[in-house]
């Protein structure tokens, strides 16, 4: 993210992440709180502690100790069971979940995952939480939400308590995948843009 803004030489930009990504976006806030005009986060949460950071090397330890092909399987169909509410297309989910695992998710992708979340947990998540962020914030998350805990999804509400929070029936993790035209309306007016504009493709 700082490499590109660099190089295209782009002053602001806004935040915006889903799942773990909600929290890199958050970690962008913090090291850049100048730079950095909105953030989106959806379907995630604010955590750290000591006892996360021990419960994630735990993990890793684990994962280490695993088979490659074993601990895909058990992430992809955790993966697939965060789509909460897909019943009535599960071969769909099913045959993009398998596309995407068997062409570009590695086990070496995997220990990077869990490693980049006990760096954010160990470096960032404090620091996160009590950096008094006063700019727009848009929270989106589903009634059904399936990943983290309650406790996850409250400190990200304390640690933004002026953010506009747009709750989505029966997303599961998922919502801008299940609700594509109603995220995609309420993102776009809260940057203040037509929700039928869309980026012109390069010729």
């Amino acid at each position: 993210m700082e490499a590109i803004s660099f190089r295209e030489a782009i002053d602001g930009f806004h935040a915006a992440g889903s799942s773990w990504g909600g929290q890199v976006a958050q970690v962008a806030a913090v090291k850049y709180p100048d730079r950095v005009g909105k953030m989106i986060l959806s379907s995630t949460g604010l955590s750290g502690g000591k006892v996360v950071s021990l419960m994630l090397r735990l993990h890793l330890a684990s994962v280490r100790r695993g088979d490659p092909s074993k601990v895909l399987g058990t992430f992809k169909a955790r993966a697939l069971g965060l789509l909460a509410g897909a019943e009535e297309s599960n071969s769909l989910w099913q045959a993009l979940f398998d596309d995407l695992y068997e062409r570009y998710m590695t086990f070496e992708d995997y220990v990077s995952l869990i490693s980049t979340q006990i760096d954010y947990v160990d470096r960032y998540a404090a620091r996160v939480a009590r950096q008094g962020w006063n700019k727009p914030v848009l929270i989106l998350t589903s009634k059904d939400e399936t990943a983290g805990t309650a406790a996850w999804r409250s400190a990200l509400s304390r640690a933004y308590p002026t953010a506009r929070l747009h709750l989505f029936e029966g997303g599961g993790h998922h919502p801008a995948l299940l609700h594509a035209d109603e995220y995609r309306r309420v993102v776009a007016e809260f940057l203040g843009e037509s929700p039928d504009t869309r980026p012109e493709l390069p010729k």
